[in-house]
């Protein structure tokens, strides 16, 4: 990896951390999950696996560059499954979207 991308997704991650900072993820009012979108989607963890806002952001720092071109389309798509399968239907749905491309 070079040392640009390397930067790059470390200040990306480092914002990712920073949002998680702001939500009440311990009461269960906030709950977090992590796709990826580069070459293909992938998701990385849903929104059951963390309980904590440090292990959500101990999860989210850990993250690897998969490198390949973004591929929105599929996130979206695996971010809407994501949703209808793990999320609650009671709760608002946001989604951030972060990508390295110019």
């Amino acid at each position: 990896m070079t040392r640009q991308i390397h930067c790059v997704l470390f200040q990306t991650l480092k914002v990712l951390s920073d949002i998680v900072d702001r939500f009440n993820i311990e009461n269960g009012d906030t709950r977090v999950a992590a796709i990826s979108c580069g070459g293909s989607a992938s998701l990385k963890f849903n929104f059951t696996a963390y309980t904590k806002r440090s292990q959500c952001k101990d999860a989210l720092t850990a993250l690897t560059y998969t490198g390949g071109a973004p591929n929105f389309g599929q996130a979206l798509n695996l971010t809407l499954s994501t949703l209808q399968s793990t999320g609650r239907s009671d709760a608002k749905k946001v989604v951030i979207i972060v990508s390295a491309d110019e």
